[in-house]
This record gives C-alpha cells, sequence and structure tokens, in this order.
C-alpha cells in the first residue's frame, strides 16, 4: 500500500517501467492495484514500456486471477486476442489471454474476455451501421 500513498501524494509515477508499474499494481489488494494503474496512467506512465504491453497485463491477469485489473486493462483498449509473450513467467505461453483463459479454465475471466469481445463487436457494428447511413 505504500506505493500506492507514494502515488497519491504526488510521485512521478510516469517515470516507472511498463513491468515495474504493473508489479506494484498487482500485488497491491483490488481497489489499490486499480487505483495505482489510474493514477500512474494518468501521470503519464505506459504500460507499453520495457517488454510490457496492455496484453502482457492481460496474460497477468488472468494468471493472478486479478478480474479487476483485466477488467480495467481490457477498458484502456487491451486487446485479448492479440497474440504476445510474456517474459517474466515462464508458465505463460505465447498466446492471447482469450486462448490462455480457456486453458487454465478461468471462468470469471472468459466471461469478462467474452463479453468484452461481443461489446466491441457490438460497437463495430453499430459504427459500421452508422457509416453506410450517412
Amino acid at each position: 500500500l505504500g506505493w500506492h500513498l507514494v502515488g497519491k501524494l504526488g510521485a512521478d509515477l510516469s517515470k516507472l517501467s511498463g513491468g515495474e508499474l504493473l508489479d506494484i499494481s498487482f500485488r497491491l489488494p483490488e481497489q489499490a492495484g486499480i487505483d495505482m494503474l489510474e493514477t500512474a496512467l494518468s501521470k503519464g506512465a505506459d504500460i507499453h514500456a520495457e517488454n510490457s504491453n496492455r496484453m502482457n497485463a492481460l496474460l497477468q491477469a488472468v494468471y493472478l486471477q486479478r478480474n479487476d485489473l483485466l477488467v480495467r486493462i481490457l477498458d484502456l483498449g487491451g486487446d485479448p486476442l492479440q497474440v504476445t509473450s510474456y517474459d517474466r513467467h515462464e508458465e505463460l505461453p505465447k498466446e492471447s489471454a482469450l486462448s490462455f483463459a480457456e486453458a487454465t479454465n478461468e471462468e470469471g475471466a472468459l466471461t469478462i474476455i467474452r463479453s468484452h469481445l461481443a461489446r466491441k463487436e457490438a460497437e463495430a457494428a453499430l459504427k459500421s451501421m452508422n457509416t453506410l447511413a450517412l
């Protein structure tokens, strides 16, 4: 919780590498982890930095069963179908967050990812319909 408080007190969280930011966020209790991620991003931190990106964060969220951060990272533009590797946990294979959730049978993560994909498909269809209507 110390890092969370340091961030709230105005520390320059944008200087953290993507990996450091995610490691700290995932180690904090649920709401504190989300707050840390939000605060750091609002201060200009980039979770794409240093071999860490939104997809790696998605894989880590599924792996650690942190559905709170899974939802937030999806909201920030994470793509659960993007293929990538996560080099800090060798047991995480090079695959999508969706296939990883399916392989580990993480029902909560599967539900969240599938509903996210369904929402994205619906948004794309609506955008396409609106374009055609013009």
